[in-house]
């Protein structure tokens, strides 16, 4: 029996379908997964730490200190012993992974930036000097369906400097009690904001406040203290220091502890002296308010 015209449409249409379909999509679809390489340029030796990617459903333009405290985008991490300079590096949905492991990111258009934390004692585990990071790649994404996206790690991050004035000061102090603690160079730093007449009065000696910032404050905070005036206590003049706090789990309330060592000692016993040496205090605890 001799097939019909209809059987001999129905073959040929479906050949036309066959050749315009995309190999892609004739294909079995790929979990999302990254494939990360560092340059020699931001380390020479192999590296041994944490390696994340960071997603942002905000059109960012520069490194971010991390995901939202509070709704925060997915972001995935990676712990690694020896990887070396241009080797490729997988991140899947085998990886750490918040809110959800990488293969259950949501389908959205993101800003990706891949980041190698050194851990030097820094808060952020991005922005911290001498980090390396990817250059911002804006993509959409679906973690059941994009298939592998490569990342280039190829840039080293700097720390803003502190920009001092007439009146707000850096203090930057390596701490030796801190340094023995933690096997690497350890540094104290406060921000410093001088009495009004401090430039034309330099014999006299000043009271000296101290303030801890809140979680997330940094000695940067200064200069906010000097634009309320925050020398002049009810018509006496001061000198107002904030304090950095940070240390790589967040804030150290300069505490002795375990984790962060002896911070507390290293304030009373090192930055407090030179400081108030430095800078005119008076030098007794009736003069000091923390």
């Amino acid at each position: 029996m001799m097939p019909s015209p209809i059987c001999y449409l129905l073959v040929r249409l479906a050949s036309v379908l066959l050749v315009l379909t995309p190999v892609s999509a004739l294909a079995q679809a790929r979990p999302l997964e990254f494939r990360l390489t560092f340059d020699r340029q931001v380390s020479t030796q192999p590296f041994t730490g944490r390696v994340y990617v960071m997603l942002f459903k905000q059109d960012v333009k520069e490194l971010r200190p991390g995901p939202d405290w509070f709704h925060p985008d997915p972001f995935f991490a990676k712990d690694v012993k020896d990887w070396q300079p241009g080797q490729p590096l997988v991140l899947d949905g085998k990886s750490l992974g918040f809110p959800a492991t990488m293969d259950k990111t949501p389908k959205a258009t993101y800003s990706i930036q891949a980041v190698m934390d050194f851990d030097r004692g820094e808060r952020s585990f991005s922005t911290a000097e001498g980090n390396g990071y990817s250059r911002i790649l804006r993509r959409e994404l679906d973690g059941a369906t994009t298939g592998p996206i490569e990342l280039r790690i190829d840039q080293v991050y700097k720390s803003p400097p502190f920009i001092e004035t007439e009146r707000v000061k850096l203090v930057d102090l390596e701490s030796k009690l801190l340094t023995a603690f933690h096997g690497r160079s350890t540094h104290l730093r406060a921000g410093v904001v001088l009495p009004r007449s401090f430039t034309t009065e330099p014999q006299r000696r000043y009271p000296v406040v101290y303030e801890v910032p809140g979680f997330g404050g940094t000695h940067w905070t200064a200069h906010a203290a000097a634009q309320r005036d925050a020398t002049n206590v009810a018509g006496i003049e001061m000198i107002y220091v904030v304090l950095d706090p940070s240390c790589r789990f967040g804030h150290h309330v300069f505490a002795d502890s375990a984790n962060n060592g002896p911070c507390g000692r290293a304030l009373i016993e090192e930055l407090i002296p030179y400081l108030e040496a430095k800078y005119r205090g008076i030098g007794t605890g009736q003069a000091r308010f923390v």
